[in-house]
């Protein structure tokens, strides 16, 4: 695995190309098979987990539906406009 500037502490994590990236600062040849196959199983698994009844009931999901109305938290709002270029 080549060196990138965006990893801190050589840890790594998410898709490059494609595919898995470890989660290991170790990497090895002799480990990546292994390494890549568990980061895969880790990720089915939560993927599992947040589909199943029990995941979605503990995030909160009501499933589509309509609303009346939509109130946007007011931390947020102000998180934007502080942020944003075009402020007045």
């Amino acid at each position: 695995m080549r060196h990138r500037p965006d990893v801190l502490r050589g840890w790594t994590a998410g898709f490059e190309a494609g595919r898995l990236i470890a989660y290991q600062k170790n990497n090895s040849p002799e480990l990546e098979p292994g390494i890549h196959f568990f980061t895969w199983v880790r990720k089915m698994v939560v993927d599992a987990y947040y589909t199943h009844p029990a995941g979605i009931a503990q995030v909160g999901y009501m499933g589509n539906s309509s609303m009346t109305t939509f109130q946007a938290p007011a931390e947020a709002i102000e998180y934007a406009i502080k942020r944003s270029p075009f402020k007045e």
